[in-house]
């Protein structure tokens, strides 16, 4: 059996909320995940999937070791990276150094993850000069080849290099996120939301972008986007998110083809389609609230919004399990049928 390259078992992660008595005072923790399990194979592409809250970021932060779990643990190519979640900080970073090599991260907004002071050609220089006891990066004019190798790489002109972010695109900017992630040649690239914050015909781009990156050098991504759409074309894997836990894995194409939860199915009918589409397969669109975040309801999470729910699934909580068929599973004590 194939060691996974990145994976996360059994986490935890909750925040403090505010308190009008000051920040050292809490009216309570919010629980951002509760339990989350994943796993990512080298050259693979995860995608996380669910609406706005339902712990997609965070995952994605937990992941890059950006965020320290309260419970469970990150391992990486099977080892286990030390954590001090119980004091909710992160471990120092030289313990850290290979795996900050090696995991590298793209951010939702390209200007405001970018430095502002720095040219591209230092945005994308900086993580060479960090690591460059890890590379041969260690002059400045090995890391000046790079540079320009990854501009090329990156479909962006030499000429950029001198220039701040604010004189680039929307599209432009997050090639040059993308670039500053690839610069150390790292194995698992995690994306947080890359899309949302583009134009549609520059998503187009930068999607295909990272496609052909994948194909080329076999690298493992984490994709989160609300873009069903998007992750259709890029994802093998999928993981479906709602409010802090996972309530379905599943293959690209079986996921879409045949959901066996009821919220994917929603997920799925909440794509806009073309009128006759509309008419032949209706949508399955769920009634009521969001359950708050803050208070999330003892069983099933999606039982309040469910047109399926029963007694059972307010009082049990359906734990995730597979068919033994293929590498499907679900949180649901009434599945939908193959």
């Amino acid at each position: 059996m194939m060691t996974p390259l990145l994976e996360c078992l059994d986490i935890v992660k909750s925040f403090p909320l505010p308190s009008r008595r000051g920040p050292w005072h809490s009216r309570g923790r919010f629980k951002a995940l509760d339990g989350v399990s994943l796993s990512l194979n080298p050259g693979e592409t995860l995608a996380l999937v669910g609406e706005s809250g339902s712990g997609k970021s965070t995952a994605a932060k937990v992941l890059g070791m950006l965020l320290a779990p309260e419970k469970g643990e990150v391992r990486f190519r099977g080892r286990r990276l030390p954590s001090w979640g119980r004091f909710g900080r992160l471990p120092p970073q030289r313990h850290l150094s290979d795996f900050r090599r090696n995991v590298q991260m793209v951010f939702q907004d390209p200007f405001t993850s970018l430095n502002p002071r720095l040219t591209v050609g230092q945005i994308v220089a900086e993580p060479l000069a960090i690591h460059q006891r890890a590379g041969p990066w260690g002059s400045r004019t090995a890391r000046r080849k790079r540079v320009h190798a990854v501009a090329e790489q990156i479909g962006i002109a030499k000429h950029w290099l001198e220039r701040y972010p604010h004189e680039l695109s929307g599209g432009q900017r997050q090639r040059v996120a993308i670039g500053r992630a690839l610069a150390l040649q790292p194995e698992v690239l995690i994306a947080d939301e890359p899309l949302s914050a583009l134009d549609v015909s520059v998503q187009s781009q930068v999607l295909n972008l990272l496609h052909d990156l994948r194909t080329e050098h076999r690298i493992a991504y984490v994709f989160i986007s609300h873009d069903l759409a998007a992750v259709e074309h890029l994802a093998a894997r999928i993981a479906v998110m709602y409010l802090g836990r996972i309530v379905e894995i599943a293959a690209r194409d079986a996921l879409f083809t045949s959901p066996r939860h009821p919220y994917t199915r929603t997920l799925i009918d909440a794509v806009p389609r073309l009128p006759s589409d509309a008419l032949t397969s209706p949508a399955h669109l769920p009634v009521g609230e969001v359950p708050s975040a803050f208070e999330i309801p003892r069983g099933c999470a999606f039982a309040p919004r469910c047109p399926r729910a029963a007694p059972r699934c307010r009082e049990s909580r359906p734990a995730l399990t597979g068919t033994g068929n293929d590498d499907r599973q679900f949180a649901c004590h009434f599945p939908l049928e193959d």
